[in-house]
């Protein structure tokens, strides 16, 4: 078992820039967030997790970059940060998964 934010097929924390911003909008600052939902799949190939996080009253969307691009893997850190819905982003990084 290994903390999510020290697993090495993990890039911790979710990384908040690929989204887009209206003007004078303020983006998510990295590491910062209540996880508010995990985004199910794209297709059985996607080895990044995108998740959803509310910060002052906004979502905000953001992905975690599977480093081996294990799919399986992907799924299973999917179902995890499921449980973990209402936590803020860095007390889910000291959050257990397997190797």
């Amino acid at each position: 078992m290994k903390r999510i934010a020290h697993h090495p097929n993990v890039e911790w924390p979710p990384d908040p820039t690929g989204g887009s911003f209206a003007k004078g909008e303020e983006a998510l600052p990295c590491g910062q967030g209540v996880l508010k939902e995990v985004v199910a799949a794209k297709n059985s190939k996607d080895a990044e997790v995108e998740i959803i996080l509310e910060h002052r009253g906004k979502d905000h969307h953001a992905w975690i970059t599977i480093k081996n691009k294990d799919v399986d893997f992907a799924s299973m850190l999917r179902s995890e940060l499921g449980k973990w819905r209402g936590l803020p982003i860095e007390k889910i990084g000291e959050k257990e998964i397997a190797d």
